[in-house]
C-alpha cells in the first residue's frame, strides 16, 4: 500500500490550509500502520517540517496537469481542493473540498472561476471528503454529484503544553482576541464596530501581513482606536499567550468550512464567542457562545455576562473536554479508515498495531 498525500499549490504554513496539510500528514505518519509507504507531494517549502517517515517528492509544473509524480500510488489524497489532477497512474483518488466560499462574497466573474475550479477538482477524483457537514451539505446542494462525500471533521491544535510568549508591546489585559486572515468574510466589520463602541475593552486581532490585515490596522490607527492593535505574524508561543491570557476569543465570521481558532481557544477553556452561520455551530457545540445579531449592543450583551470570572471559571472545564474531541490523530484514523475503502482492504489493516 502506498499512500501519496499532495499539498498541491500550498505555499505557506500558517495559513488554515498549510495547517490542516501539516497536521493532517504527521498524525497520518504517527497512526498509519509502518508498512504503509508514504510520500508528501508539495512545494519545496513544506519539506522541513515533514515527519520522517514521509519520502518527498517536489511538486513541479507538470504536476499540476496530472503529469510526473510518484509513481505505483494506490491513494492519492488531494489535500487543497485548487489542485486539479492526480497522476493517471494513481489507483485511487481522493479530494477534501475544504469549503465553498467563493459563493458568498466574490463577484460574479470570480464565484464563475471559483465554480469552475472546484467542478475540475470533482471530475478529477473518484473521491471526495469534506471538512464539516455544512460543507458536505453546501457541495450536495451546488453540484450534481454521484459520489459519496466522506465528512472527516478536522482537528484543532493544543498549544497549551507550549511554552507561552508575551508579544512585545501587546495591550493591556483584559482583551479579547481574534486571528484570522481578516478578510471580508471573516465579519471584520463586526469587529470594527464593537472596538468603536466598546472603548472600556482592549481588542488583540492578529494575522499574516497582508492586504486584508493591513487594511484592518491601517483603520484603526486612521481612527485613532487606542483600545485596539494588530500583531502581525505571531508566533506559535505568542499565539498561545494570547489565548491563554484573553478574556474571550471572538470569532464572528460569516462562512467558514470547519473553523480551526475557536477550538484552539476552547483548548484554554476560554469563553468563545461565534456567530450561529455555516459550520461554527459544529465546532462549538454546547460550549460555545452565539452571535445572532452583529450591532455592537447585541455583541457586548452576549459577551459581557460570560467573560465574568465566575462565569468564565465555572464554565472552563466543560470548554476543554469539548476542545478534546477535536484531535489530528482521530481526524487521520479517519482518513486511514476512508483509504482503507477505497482501496477495499480491512480498516485495521491501515492503522499501527495496538502498543506500536
Amino acid at each position: 500500500m502506498h499512500i501519496c498525500l499532495s499539498f498541491g499549490r500550498l505555499h505557506a504554513r500558517h495559513n488554515g490550509l498549510g495547517e490542516f496539510a501539516l497536521h493532517l500528514s504527521q498524525n497520518i505518519a504517527t497512526e498509519a500502520h509502518p508498512d504503509i509507504e508514504l510520500t508528501v507531494h508539495a512545494e519545496e517549502v513544506f519539506a522541513q517540517w515533514l515527519h520522517p517517515r514521509f519520502q518527498f517528492q517536489k511538486q513541479k509544473l507538470l504536476n499540476r496537469i496530472g503529469l510526473g509524480g510518484p509513481s505505483g500510488v494506490t491513494v492519492w489524497h488531494t489535500l487543497s481542493q485548487f489542485y486539479k489532477m492526480p497522476p493517471p497512474k494513481s489507483a485511487h483518488s481522493l479530494v477534501t473540498i475544504h469549503d465553498l466560499n467563493y459563493k458568498y462574497f466574490a463577484r460574479p466573474a470570480s464565484q464563475e472561476r471559483g465554480r469552475r475550479r472546484i467542478l475540475r477538482a470533482l471530475g478529477h477524483h473518484g473521491h471526495l471528503a469534506s471538512i464539516s457537514t455544512f460543507a458536505s451539505q453546501d457541495i450536495r446542494e451546488t453540484f450534481t454529484l454521484d459520489q459519496k462525500i466522506n465528512v472527516v471533521l478536522n482537528g484543532a491544535t493544543s498549544l497549551v503544553g507550549m511554552e507561552p510568549a508575551k508579544p512585545k508591546g501587546v495591550l493591556p489585559e483584559p482583551f479579547l482576541f481574534h486571528v484570522s486572515r481578516m478578510s471580508f468574510s471573516k465579519n471584520t466589520a463586526c469587529i470594527l464596530d464593537l472596538i468603536r463602541a466598546w472603548p472600556e475593552m482592549n481588542f488583540v486581532l492578529a494575522g499574516r501581513k497582508h492586504t486584508d490585515t493591513k487594511r484592518i490596522n491601517d483603520t484603526i490607527v486612521s481612527e485613532g482606536l487606542k483600545n485596539a492593535q494588530v500583531l502581525f505574524d505571531i508566533q506559535e508561543s505568542e499565539k498561545a499567550w494570547l489565548y491563554q491570557n484573553c478574556a474571550g476569543f471572538l470569532f464572528p465570521s460569516l462562512t467558514e468550512g470547519f473553523g480551526l481558532p475557536p477550538i484552539e481557544a476552547m483548548h484554554f477553556g476560554k469563553p468563545t464567542f461565534l456567530s450561529r452561520l455555516t459550520s461554527l455551530p459544529e465546532v462549538g457545540g454546547d460550549q460555545a457562545h452565539y452571535l445572532d445579531e452583529f450591532d455592537p449592543a447585541s455583541v457586548r450583551a452576549v459577551i459581557e455576562p460570560a467573560i465574568e470570572p465566575a462565569a468564565a471559571s465555572a464554565k472552563s472545564a466543560d470548554v476543554v473536554a469539548h476542545a478534546g474531541n477535536f484531535t489530528w490523530a482521530r481526524c487521520a484514523r479517519q482518513y486511514l479508515g476512508v483509504y482503507a475503502d477505497m482501496a477495499g482492504v480491512p480498516r485495521e489493516s491501515m492503522v499501527k498495531p495496538n502498543g506500536s
